[in-house]
């Protein structure tokens, strides 16, 4: 998932402890989403796979 730069989401960011680890969860500003990108078995052929990257309206 895809998420605008707010400010929701740069405290997010300022939050990173040491090693990679956030305290916070993007998960819970939907409204600063605005993207997600999926990969799933292409149907016509099992060794490939597909991605799709899905854009959502932006305010």
């Amino acid at each position: 998932m895809f998420y605008k730069y707010s400010s929701n989401t740069k405290s997010f960011l300022d939050d990173e402890r040491p090693g990679g680890y956030f305290r916070g969860c993007l998960d819970q500003y939907a409204e600063d989403q605005f993207a997600t990108f999926t990969i799933e078995p292409c149907e016509m052929d099992s060794t490939k796979l597909l991605g799709r990257l899905y854009f959502y309206g932006l305010k």
